[in-house]
């Protein structure tokens, strides 16, 4: 069993995980990092550092059984993209053994070494190490009849910089696995989001939590997005919806998401390819402010007052 299995999957936004896994490897000259994306999309990684590797879904009869293969994640991502995304985890985790796991999603730029930390967090002994996805400061569903029930609960950490224990995912080919893992209720525990199902089953079973951008294991906080885990990254969201919109203009989605989303992937496309698409951009000056000083030799950003 290996200690440590780092990944990222790009099933259908092959093209947003290159600035990320450029960035990556730059500030993390002894990691290897494993990346997911359908067959056939593997000839759309033009050239690769030895340290990426090409992963495909493990197709077996047994994933076929639970639609945790290709076409079975495939098949999620035209339903609902967290659907596939969930079958493509629970499919990874499952078939690659090893102590420790770390997920890094594919729509961020890294601008320093972010990894040694969890890294570290995880052989000290936490179960689960990554930024805090806050519950009781939440700035949503805050009323409502699941809103006390949720102000009651610990914070649970966000999936775009993970580290965990393979003690917390608990049985993989459990018929519910996939639904913990996509954020849907399994109990009578409202949830917000991806993965709270796991992480908190995991705590019910005296898991350790550590958060990465509150530098402590304070069950209740507020994000700091002062910390070094927020500012030595650029942050994007939605680009991956986003692209799947602008390819797929008939996807079904929410009108206020849909068009979010497609401003979202408009505004990388402007500085990570060079252009925007034929759509509006998304307005963000400070993250916008921050892709004009990216330098993407050294994956840094410029000084403010340097041209």
């Amino acid at each position: 069993m290996k200690e440590f299995f780092i990944w990222t999957e790009c099933f259908n936004c092959t093209e947003i995980a290159i600035p990320m896994l450029e960035s990556l490897v730059h500030h993390n000259p002894d990691l290897e990092i494993n990346v997911y994306c359908f067959r056939k999309e593997f000839c759309e990684f033009e050239t690769l550092d030895s340290r990426v590797k090409l992963r495909s879904l493990d197709n077996s009869i047994l994933n076929r059984t639970f639609r945790r293969d290709e076409t079975g994640v495939r098949r999620g991502y035209k339903v609902r993209s967290h659907l596939g995304t969930a079958r493509a985890w629970a499919n990874i985790i499952a078939n690659n053994h090893a102590k420790y796991y770390l997920h890094l999603d594919a729509d961020q730029i890294f601008l320093s070494n972010l990894i040694d930390e969890i890294v570290s967090k995880l052989r000290e002994g936490f179960d689960l190490v990554g930024t805090r996805r806050p519950y009781f400061h939440r700035p949503y569903r805050k009323t409502g009849k699941v809103a006390f029930a949720l102000d009651e609960m610990p914070d649970a950490v966000n999936t775009d910089l993970l580290g965990f224990s393979r003690n917390v995912m608990g049985n993989l080919w459990s018929p519910l696995a996939v639904r913990r893992i996509r954020g849907r209720r399994t109990s009578f525990r409202p949830v917000i989001d991806f993965f709270d199902p796991i992480f908190f089953r995991a705590l019910d079973r005296g898991a350790k939590v550590f958060y990465l951008d509150s530098g402590d294991t304070a069950p209740r906080g507020e994000t700091n997005f002062e910390s070094v885990y927020y500012q030595s990254r650029i942050l994007f969201a939605a680009v991956g919806s986003g692209m799947h919109f602008w390819r797929n203009p008939d996807a079904i989605s929410s009108p206020g998401y849909k068009e979010f989303a497609l401003q979202s992937y408009s505004l990388w496309h402007k500085y990570m390819k060079g252009s925007p698409i034929g759509h509006p951009t998304l307005e963000a000056p400070e993250l916008e402010g921050r892709l004009k000083r990216l330098n993407r030799r050294e994956w840094k950003l410029k000084p403010a007052d340097e041209p």
